[in-house]
């Protein structure tokens, strides 16, 4: 291999791509008119070029799969309706290669455990509902003490917890998330009517609090 094919060779690329200078461009077609080596190079480097292109061109979304992601994005849009409408847009508009198809119906059919950070909570594992509750805030250490010793009031050691009472007479404890422990700790609550949303724990009563008021 002569001094000019070390020159050309490494260009053959960047030639195809038409990314040289003018210059360039010139001096290595006027090469590969030459020279049968570097000429054949280029010509394979070329084909490659040419099946990977054609193969991307191809691998547009399968029908079922945009129509999976649709139905996904239009589900989740009303609960946020910026970033997952923006996609909504950017997927009616184009067919997307499979592989960032299925990144996205994954991104997106996981939006409600990602907000909901992770599976520490019951409700994101598919075992619980979403439940809007109203009761009385009691401790939940005298209520079980009173059920216990059918008498009054009944002092015990350390803070009083923070439980609802429903009208049914059921008492519900909850979850020790960050909202569950500002509830739990609440003593100014205490004996006040509060209305409690949040997720139930099936079969149980515990409830994870994501918000509470005084009523």
């Amino acid at each position: 291999m002569g001094k000019k094919c070390e020159t050309i060779q490494p260009l053959i690329t960047g030639f195809i791509d038409e990314e040289l200078p003018a210059d360039q461009q010139q001096d290595v077609a006027g090469h590969l008119e030459q020279c049968a080596t570097c000429s054949e190079l280029y010509r394979q480097e070329r084909a490659v070029k040419e099946a990977v292109r054609e193969n991307v061109r191809m691998a547009v979304t399968p029908v079922h799969l945009r129509q999976n992601i649709r139905r996904r994005i239009s589900e989740a849009a009303a609960a946020a309706p910026g970033f997952l409408k923006a996609l909504q847009q950017v997927f009616s508009a184009y067919k997307l290669k499979s592989a960032f198809a299925l990144t996205l119906l994954i991104i997106v059919a996981g939006m409600p455990y990602l907000r909901s950070g992770g599976l520490s909570s019951p409700h994101r594992a598919g075992q619980g509902e979403w439940i809007v509750m109203e009761g009385s805030a009691v401790c939940i250490d005298c209520e079980l003490l009173k059920q216990k010793n059918h008498e009054g009031h009944h002092p015990h050691p350390g803070a009083h917890r923070t439980a609802l009472r429903t009208k049914d007479g059921l008492i519900w404890s909850f979850l020790q998330t960050e909202q569950g422990i500002d509830l739990i700790n609440n003593q100014n609550v205490l004996n006040k009517k509060i209305r409690v949303r949040g997720y139930r724990l099936q079969d149980q009563k515990y409830i994870e609090v994501e918000g509470f008021e005084v009523i």
